[in-house]
């Protein structure tokens, strides 16, 4: 713990939460502060104690004791380092060897080869997960079922509707037999209105006709005497 509180610097923190972590830690009898990891491990194991260190580290003994686990989240955010002296020539090809094996993903592997290769099972996901397919395939369901009952039901409500209006129109006093002689009798006030219009319209026709024809006649007569009388003059 002892390393770990000096790089979160839990004494010089701005927030009072770790401020009086800090003092609680540093008051306490006897003293909370070991000088290992493995010390602070044996204490979380062997005693009601809670041990701050690294979460690679926490990581990696949690997966070799399947007693040990970790409370919460992350203190703080700190990156790994290699020191050098000022001016090493091998400082670029190291920083390139690096970002290159960060690249091809190869530091994960082997975290992944000695980090989760312990005795203990990993760990359950308790983060709420997405819905799947088996979780709303009810709703689906209920509405394909919903949609099946209104076509039956509009289907029903037209075959009713069909039969009744056929019933409706063999009474002998229906309305729809009405209906039908009036639009007969209609249609032979129509036919023969149109008749009579046709016959007074031929004999109009015909009386115009002989009317110009005993004009056509009487001209024809006066023109014949004038010349009569023209060729006796």
């Amino acid at each position: 713990m002892g390393g770990t509180v000096e790089v979160l610097d839990l004494h010089n923190s701005r927030y009072q939460t770790y401020q009086r972590m800090w003092n609680y830690m540093y008051s306490k009898q006897p003293s909370v502060f070991v000088k290992s990891t493995e010390e602070g491990i044996a204490r979380v194991i062997n005693s009601k104690y809670a041990f701050l260190m690294e979460s690679t580290m926490n990581e990696y003994y949690r997966s070799l004791n399947c007693n040990l686990t970790q409370i919460g989240g992350l203190l703080d955010t700190k990156g790994y380092g290699i020191g050098m002296p000022l001016g090493s020539p091998y400082k670029e090809e190291i920083t390139l060897g690096i970002l290159q094996l960060q690249e091809s993903n190869r530091l994960e592997i082997l975290k992944r080869r000695w980090w989760e290769g312990g005795q203990c099972p990993k760990e359950e996901d308790h983060r709420a997960k997405g819905l799947g397919m088996e979780n709303i395939g009810g709703i689906f369901v209920v509405l394909i079922c919903g949609l099946i009952i209104a076509v039956f039901v509009a289907i029903m409500e037209f075959v009713w509707s069909t039969r009744r209006s056929a019933e409706t129109d063999k009474l002998p006093g229906s309305r729809s037999q009405d209906v039908r002689l009036h639009s007969g009798q209609n249609v032979r006030n129509v036919v023969e209105i149109g008749r009579h219009r046709s016959n007074q319209a031929l004999t109009d026709a015909v009386g115009t006709g002989a009317w110009w024809l005993s004009w056509f006649k009487s001209r024809m007569e006066l023109e014949r005497v004038i010349a009569y009388a023209n060729r006796r003059l």
